[in-house]
Order: C-alpha cells, then structure tokens, then sequence
C-alpha cells in the first residue's frame, strides 16, 4: 500500500497520458512484485502469527536483530521524508505564493 499514493492519480496519470505504454509496464511490474510478495510471505506471516515484518524479525531472530533492522532503515527514512516535505513545500509554496525556505520549515 505504500506505493498506492496520491502521485498515481495525478503525475503517473499525467506521465502515462505522455509517454503511454512504459508507464503501463512499470505499473504492471509493481502489481506483479506485489502478488509475487503476497504469494511468498503471506502463508508465513500467517502461520508465524504476524502482521509486519518487523514483528516476523523479532519472533524468529530476536529483539537485537530487530533493533538493527529499525536502525538500519532509519537513514532511508529521513531522506525519504526530506523528499516528501520537498513535494509538499514546493506546492504550498506555489499555491499561497510564499517563499521556499518558509513552507520547508512551517511544513516540517
């Protein structure tokens, strides 16, 4: 579901009324890498009574390894957050016609 955003409705829409059928491709392969995904783990999470992947870490290995597992996705995180504060401000910035450096910082 993260990858089901609000970009798919607008800039891919837009992209694949441009560009046409390598956007339908790109969209096919990530429904295909989320079946592939569902048909993997889904009997495992179930049968090891889980919800996330974070939870399945901690069961089988450890509450240590899943530390490590959240810390190691922090760095990814905080850019991943940079670039959707970016999006953000540089619309809102846009639409009340405010300067840059401001919406970064009222928006973060």
């Amino acid at each position: 579901m993260t990858q089901f955003s609000a970009w798919t409705f607008t800039g891919a829409a837009g992209k694949a009324f441009t560009d046409g059928f390598p956007i339908m491709v790109i969209f096919m392969a990530n429904a295909f890498g989320f079946l592939l995904s569902w048909l993997f783990f889904s009997y495992r999470f179930r049968q090891m009574r889980v919800v996330t992947p974070v939870e399945g870490v901690r069961r089988r290995f450890g509450s240590t390894n899943e530390q490590v597992f959240t810390w190691a996705t922090m760095p990814t995180s905080i850019v991943y957050t940079g670039i959707w504060l970016n999006g953000l401000a540089l619309f809102v910035s846009a639409v009340f016609k405010i300067d840059i450096e401001t919406t970064i910082v009222v928006t973060g």
